[in-house]
């Protein structure tokens, strides 16, 4: 699997959900959240590849004031990953733990989870515990709920590729049970901001998408609110991914003041060609 993700490393589906993720806990650290989780951390970070070196290079060629507006901190902190670890990607727990890190007075209260099954991507992710202080299981996450979901306030990333609407309980795949499980845990939060990224075309599961979209509608706790991006290529307008992002108590205004103006970021830089865009928005 960890051969898989570093093939895939940096790419579109990665951009929209690390853009966004970064966006998130900006706004959440405004509002004195310091709790991360994730569901499939897979190895935190993964070898350069084509699609990481276009970010790379397009990154080490153009000054700061190139990435101003929405989208600036994902090409800061790829910069500042960069300075210290040359030959690799972060993924989504190293980027989170970068951004609460470099904001953090006392890192006593930053609290970040992970659970990851797989051992091969465990073990490379196991070596960032002591640099970022955080808290591992190489075990499912629908079989460690209770510990993910702990606190009041937090961050909460699913990042299982494929959602299947027929997967069970302690399976360890993503679908209807576990999003019913999830929204139940997070809808009695002081604040928290769900996080859900799954592929818009996918061969052997057509409707993923249309089926998370769906059961996100049709299960929305009350007050929450969800809204939704896509990722294309601006030459072909063809859509390959797709991120769900969901408020609940406090958390609902963070994700109502997410930006929606990705065309003026520099993911749509021609030398990036990486548009997102909001498809609409879900309230409660």
């Amino acid at each position: 699997m960890q051969n898989k993700q570093s093939k895939n490393a940096g790419n579109r589906g990665d951009r929209l959900k690390h853009a966004i993720l970064l966006e998130i806990l900006d706004y959440t650290i405004q509002n004195n959240i310091w709790s991360y989780r994730e569901s499939h951390a897979g190895a935190g970070y993964y070898d350069l590849n084509e699609h990481s070196m276009e970010l790379l290079n397009f990154l080490s060629t153009n000054e700061k004031n190139n990435l101003q507006g929405v989208g600036q901190l994902y090409g800061q902190i790829l910069k500042q990953w960069w300075i210290k670890n040359t030959k690799t990607y972060p993924g989504s727990i190293a980027l989170a733990s970068e951004i609460l890190y470099r904001n953090s007075k006392s890192l006593d209260k930053i609290d970040i989870r992970a659970t990851e099954v797989d051992i091969e991507a465990f073990t490379r992710l196991y070596s960032l515990k002591s640099e970022f202080n955080l808290g591992l299981k190489n075990e499912s996450f629908d079989t460690n709920l209770d510990w993910l979901c702990e606190g009041s306030s937090m961050v909460f990333l699913i990042d299982p590729f494929f959602y299947d609407i027929n997967v069970k309980m302690q399976s360890g795949g993503f679908g209807r049970e576990q999003l019913i499980n999830i929204f139940k845990n997070l809808s009695i939060k002081k604040a928290a901001v769900l996080i859900i990224f799954t592929s818009y075309i996918e061969r052997s599961h057509k409707k993923t998408y249309e089926d998370l979209k769906m059961d996100i509608s049709n299960h929305l706790p009350p007050k929450s609110v969800a809204r939704h991006f896509i990722t294309t290529r601006k030459k072909n307008g063809k859509t390959y991914y797709w991120i769900s992002v969901i408020g609940f108590g406090d958390g609902v205004k963070i994700v109502k003041g997410l930006h929606s103006d990705w065309n003026k970021s520099w993911l749509a830089s021609k030398e990036i060609n990486t548009l997102i865009k909001e498809v609409n928005e879900i309230y409660q």
